[in-house]
């Protein structure tokens, strides 16, 4: 009984932690923010950002003032980055409509087109639309389309002291009006969307009819959407939730300047997106482009996160879950975050794991159905979804746990402090697997 008032307990500062994100998008939303109102505002617990400083304050959790300057230095440097950038694009390609996306070079194809894992779609399969690419990788692809446009930031990197003087110059007013505010607006997501504004005012046609967004709350697209209606209201903004749903889904509170329309592919998504501040005419739901019925193996497999903390606390955990479980670790695969393959506490984290799976396990438990998942993902749910069982070891269960005060589909159970099980009380209300998918037409048509 205590664990259930423990987990109870833990559900509702969660959720009381997420109106108090709603708050804060109220009150940047005043006049004296005029600028930009709550646009800068990217409050997720995704890497060393000051969305995660922000969240951590308002549940009441310290960060030292050494993290804290660790990552304004970090914004800084990534903002003196962004000072050189290339672009590839045929400037005879008539468009009317624009997707704006990311990629990695591997998700190229030799022939110049690229496969868009977000829409699940190829960049051939649209006509009259240009594909605004955000690419991600240093080397580029040896053949690019003429419907898609390019925009590389990850090219050679050269600190300019210069900028980082210029940007705390600009934003030295925000100091005195809101300390907060003034972190979101010298922040690398803040200042992605200034580069960008920029490239779309000198090379993006402005006669546009459609324009398509997988959408994350990113500054950069609530930038370009206020941008984009400044100069033609009439037009048509879609957003699309290709993520399974979070945890914590602070990113999506609606902003000043929000899509149109935001596509989900959930009901449940639906219900909630409501009490973030999205009107039920603003809502669809669609079943999920990105995630199919096709098969897909989660069984004994350890998923590690981008982002690790202690790797001698979750060592600990699968100790724990080999002891009292009975759970034979030794039986299950490693398989890393493909963004962590050279991170050094990643790397110390996957040896601890094959120290433990060197040990045998005295009674074993079924773990034909099992996967266990190492901190916050939305892969929870798509593997829920397939029918797996899921336990969830936890860096932060406050902010990683799965809440039906939140997501009224899960059942979650406490097994210690930071170790979570999960069931669905009904299947695809979560995340609705589609047969396959559909056209990009049916994103535009919504």
């Amino acid at each position: 009984m205590n664990d259930e008032n423990n987990l109870d307990n833990l559900k509702l500062k969660q959720f009381r932690v997420l109106e108090k994100i709603k708050k804060t998008h109220t009150y940047f939303k005043k006049i004296k923010f005029k600028d930009t109102f709550d646009s800068p505002i990217y409050i997720t617990r995704t890497g060393e950002t000051f969305g995660f400083i922000y969240s951590n304050f308002l549940a009441s959790k310290k960060v030292s003032i050494f993290q804290r300057l660790y990552i304004v230095i970090k914004n800084l440097l990534s903002i003196s980055y962004l000072t050189k950038y290339k672009l590839i694009f045929d400037k005879k390609f008539i468009y009317q409509k624009i997707i704006i996306t990311w990629a990695f070079k591997n998700n190229f194809k030799k022939n110049g087109s690229f496969h868009d894992r977000y829409f699940n779609v190829n960049s051939r399969d649209t006509k009259n639309t240009l594909w605004f690419v955000i690419f991600m990788d240093q080397v580029l692809p040896n053949k690019i389309d003429k419907n898609i446009f390019l925009f590389q930031t990850d090219i050679k990197k050269k600190i300019s002291l210069f900028k980082i003087i210029e940007v705390l110059k600009n934003n030295f007013k925000y100091f005195f009006k809101d300390i907060t505010y003034f972190n979101f607006m010298i922040s690398k997501h803040r200042y992605l969307a200034e580069t960008l504004i920029n490239v779309f005012k000198k090379n993006i046609r402005l006669d546009l009819k459609n324009v398509l967004i997988p959408y994350e709350g990113q500054p950069f697209q609530n930038y370009l959407i206020k941008y984009l209606r400044t100069y033609k209201k009439k037009i048509k903004l879609t957003g699309y939730i290709h993520a399974p749903p979070v945890p914590f889904p602070s990113n999506y509170v609606k902003k000043k300047y929000s899509p149109s329309k935001i596509i989900v592919n959930g009901k449940d998504q639906i219900d909630y997106f409501r009490t973030l501040g999205w009107k039920k005419n603003e809502t669809i739901f669609m079943p999920s482009n990105r995630f199919t019925l096709k098969k897909k193996i989660f069984s004994n497999i350890i998923f590690l996160p981008i982002f690790v903390k202690s790797p001698e606390n979750i060592s600990t955990s699968l100790k724990l879950l080999r002891d009292k479980l009975s759970i034979d670790i030794k039986s299950f695969k490693i398989k890393n975050h493909p963004a962590a393959n050279t991170t050094k506490v990643n790397i110390q984290l996957i040896k601890e794991i094959k120290s433990i799976k060197s040990l045998n396990t005295k009674k074993k438990f079924n773990n034909e159905n099992l996967s266990i998942f190492i901190g916050s993902t939305g892969a929870i749910v798509e593997a829920l979804e397939r029918g797996y069982s899921i336990i969830q070891v936890t860096e932060d269960p406050l902010f990683d746990l799965y809440s039906d005060k939140i997501w009224k589909s899960i059942h979650s159970k406490r097994i210690s402090n930071n170790i979570f099980s999960y069931k669905l009380k009904k299947k695809g209300s979560l995340l609705n697997l589609s047969k396959k998918p559909k056209s990009i037409n049916s994103f535009f048509n919504r």
